[in-house]
């Protein structure tokens, strides 16, 4: 009786994270140093003649140097943050530093007012390597037209020197408020983007950087801003921006409609367990995934540590703890774990 007591509360936690979750797969399905665009609208105009490609990612379609210029984006090993759920997951997005202009990309959601009036979150992970001294970029944001045409909930990033940079939240017409705490360059950090929207264009954006990740909203936010206009009556795509006056990775894309399912946290705090943790074990100070493939281990701090082939086994002289692996066999499965090595 107590073990189908306890299944049935597991199965009611997971149906009701699950249903707070609208996305979380926004890079599945890729391959290292593969194209992020799977498409590409002609126009802005949302209708029979520019239809909706959705569930991918595209090249949004306002023209022009600033949305239309540089290479199509690719996708990369994934970015690790300590006990974030998404942590390791699939694949990060590469933003390069563009030699002029911009590039929209589009995840594009919904064609029409699914997304509506209503709060949303949108955890990430990220890791900027440079960023302009002179100017300000956004690079990621939601949009109300699922060609890429309204982009609001901006988070705004500059830099502050050769090391460190700030980040903000801004909108369309209203000035970016900047945190004055600086992060460093080449540092991964876990965000959560907060909006709340009316259904007519109106709303507010929060940001928050390295929250605790319990199923508790934080009191403290990073950065604010207001949502003007009537762009954004409701969510219809996720923007990401290539930039000419910044490099950086992005990844780990959890969009949820609470706060605890965007982080992967229950309301009793039970951690959702991750898909891709499975047939990677570790004995002493080997690495057992028990097939052919190659590995890439990296630290807590989301730095890595080893890279290696294996036939199965690997012995390593890491240094006892806990690590985080990524697996991809020779077939191009792709599997996660963190494993303790002693």
């Amino acid at each position: 009786m107590k073990k189908l007591l306890l299944l049935a509360i597991v199965c009611v936690v997971a149906i009701t994270m699950n249903a707070q979750l609208i996305k979380n797969d926004f890079l599945a399905g890729y391959a290292v140093n593969g194209n992020l665009e799977k498409g590409a609208y002609a126009s802005t105009t949302q209708d029979a003649v520019t239809p909706i490609m959705i569930n991918q990612w595209n090249l949004a379609g306002k023209t022009g140097t600033n949305d239309q210029s540089g290479v199509n984006p690719t996708v990369v090993d994934p970015l690790y943050y300590t006990n974030y759920v998404d942590s390791g997951k699939d694949f990060a997005i590469n933003l390069l530093k563009l030699a002029s202009g911009g590039r929209t990309s589009i995840y594009s959601l919904a064609s029409d007012n699914t997304y509506g009036a209503g709060t949303y979150y949108l955890a990430f992970i990220f890791n900027v390597s440079t960023a302009s001294l002179t100017s300000t970029a956004e690079f990621l944001s939601f949009d109300g037209n699922y060609t890429g045409n309204a982009q609001r909930g901006r988070l705004t990033l500059k830099g502050i020197d050769d090391l460190t940079y700030q980040v903000g939240m801004g909108d369309a017409g209203v000035a970016t408020v900047f945190n004055s705490t600086s992060l460093n360059f080449n540092q991964t950090y876990f965000g959560v983007i907060k909006i709340t929207i009316d259904g007519a264009g109106l709303g507010t954006s929060w940001l928050y950087i390295n929250p605790e990740l319990t199923s508790t909203e934080p009191t403290t936010n990073y950065a604010t801003s207001s949502i003007t206009g009537t762009a954004l009556k409701s969510i219809r795509g996720v923007v990401i921006r290539q930039r000419s006056s910044l490099a950086a990775q992005i990844g780990g894309f959890r969009l949820a409609s609470s706060w605890s399912s965007a982080i992967g946290i229950s309301g009793t705090g039970v951690k959702q367990i991750q898909r891709n943790s499975n047939n990677i074990t570790a004995t002493g100070n080997t690495i057992i995934t028990s097939e052919s493939g190659s590995l890439k281990v990296y630290n807590l701090a989301g730095k890595e540590v080893l890279s290696s082939k294996t036939e199965g086994k690997l012995t390593t002289t890491l240094s006892k703890g806990l690590y985080l692996v990524r697996f991809v066999s020779n077939e191009g499965n792709v599997k996660s774990a963190k494993v303790e090595l002693n």
